[in-house]
């Protein structure tokens, strides 16, 4: 067992029995029963939301909606994934509502969450081991198909209450559904990591010397440059749960995406060729957000917990000044400029990083990155960025 907390927090949760919320998806302290778990999971249609930003797409996209969400308080023996005689009976009538009629032909994320005490890593082995006990506890014990069910550990990447990371309300498991599979899978790439979610438009893949149209459900990994249509944008979740939502006329190169294995040696690194993308966090960008980088020809990214947009514009392709934009709508970022200059970013403040510039009349040329003053009119919304407001 790992030296994670003080004695005295070891003892608060000695006394508590479990390293995950006993809040369910209400707010209330009772669990929830089988119709209660049924409203909270069955999936509500969703107008997006624009975040203040300029809108581009005034109707949302086919089937948009938010996703049903519930938490639930598993009790789990100390720092193990053996899930406490306790809630069985909670885990049993979870499994009732997943085969009603309502919820019948949906597929659901099991994730497990802690609060933020101890190495990151440790957190997400730990939280996906007790994802993965509840999906084996309904697969196996309950008659859940497993088809229907995927676990993840968030380790502290998504608190429920961010103002105390450390709370016990953040260590939890939550219950997602999910749409259920096209009729037609595609093909599982070799070292996939994540799957387009939702596509408007025309999305396609340069896969060594292949080009293909990707669709919902196709899988994407590490070496693919995905492009976008001029009308078009998707929406990619990676399997650490992050979201990648690529904009239209936008090229983005996938240059590492490894999320197998020991969550230790994770990694995701992003090349903005040209065009925009949203990026919200998961459970890697969570937990070491060292691991996760963005970058363009002028310009590299780091997050810390994050929701951002960048967009990179070329010369001659619109109004603005070409570079690298980046607007932060949740967490903080940092900017660095080709010439080592660098910019740190909090939530709702915007940076730009262009090529070098000439020298002044006082013999010091002005930094490449520099913080924005005023709101720059590179960034919009669209039909897609709905999706995300309510995860």
């Amino acid at each position: 067992m790992r030296a994670r907390q003080s004695v005295g927090a070891l003892a608060a949760l000695w006394v508590a029995g479990f390293l995950f919320s006993a809040v369910p998806a209400g707010g209330t302290e009772k669990d929830p029963s089988v119709s209660e778990m049924i409203e909270a999971l069955a999936a509500k249609p969703e107008a997006p939301r624009t975040r203040g930003l300029r809108v581009s797409g005034a109707q949302p996209a086919p089937g948009a909606g938010r996703q049903g969400k519930l938490r639930l308080a598993v009790q789990f023996e100390f720092d193990s994934a053996r899930i406490s005689p306790a809630s069985g009976e909670l885990l049993r009538k979870l499994a009732s509502a997943m085969q009603s009629e309502a919820l019948a032909k949906l597929r659901f994320r099991v994730e497990g969450h802690t609060d933020s005490v101890g190495d990151g890593a440790y957190n997400m082995r730990l939280s996906g081991r007790r994802a993965r006990a509840v999906v084996e506890f309904l697969g196996s014990g309950e008659g859940i198909d497993s088809a229907r069910l995927a676990a993840i550990g968030m380790g502290s990447a998504k608190p429920a209450n961010p103002a105390d990371t450390r709370a016990a309300e953040n260590r939890r498991v939550v219950i997602v559904s999910l749409e259920p599979e096209p009729v037609t899978p595609t093909k599982e790439p070799d070292g996939a990591a994540g799957t387009v979610e939702r596509v408007s438009g025309q999305l396609q893949v340069r896969r060594g010397n292949s080009n293909s149209a990707l669709q919902q459900g196709s899988r994407v990994r590490e070496g693919d440059v995905l492009v976008t249509a001029s009308d078009a944008s998707a929406l990619v979740r990676l399997d650490d749960g992050a979201n990648l939502l690529l904009r239209a006329s936008s090229m983005l190169r996938i240059e590492k995406l490894r999320l197998a294995g020991d969550p230790s040696t994770w990694k995701q690194a992003f090349g903005l060729v040209v065009g925009a993308f949203r990026y919200v966090t998961g459970a890697l960008g969570g937990n070491r957000p060292e691991a996760v980088a963005f970058n363009t020809e002028l310009a590299t990214v780091g997050i810390r917990g994050t929701d951002l947009d960048i967009v990179h514009t070329e010369a001659g392709t619109g109004p603005v000044e070409a570079g690298t934009y980046v607007k932060v709508n949740q967490g903080a970022a940092s900017l660095d400029g080709i010439d080592g200059s660098n910019v740190a970013l909090a939530r709702d403040e915007q940076a730009y990083a262009g090529p070098r510039r000439a020298a002044t009349r006082g013999g010091k040329p002005p930094p490449a990155a520099m913080r924005l003053k005023a709101p720059a009119a590179v960034f919009s919304t669209g039909e897609l960025d709905g999706l995300l407001e309510s995860r």
